[in-house]
């Protein structure tokens, strides 16, 4: 009984942790936000790349290192390093 208990509150605490990350990710709208970015930059790039002097500078839009990425790249990290260690 007491191991049965157990995995149970396992699964429920896996269950747990994942329907948080769900609502982090949720929360973070960076996807339409980018999108937005990059049609603007497009549409700027596009008007000025026509023009008959050329004058295009470009522009370095790299995305921020933001709080979800920071987490799923540490936890790849982490889960990599298990990997090796297991092969």
């Amino acid at each position: 009984m007491g191991v049965c208990v157990k995995k149970i509150w396992t699964i429920a605490f896996i269950i747990l942790v994942l329907l948080i990350g769900i609502k982090i990710g949720g929360k973070a709208n960076y996807d339409s936000f980018n999108n937005d970015l990059f049609e603007n930059e497009k549409e700027r790039f596009e008007t000025e790349i026509v023009d008959p002097n050329n004058s295009y500078e470009n522009i370095d839009l790299r995305p921020k290192e933001y709080l979800p990425n920071k987490v799923a790249k540490t936890i790849n990290n982490i889960l990599e390093k298990i990997l090796k260690k297991l092969t």
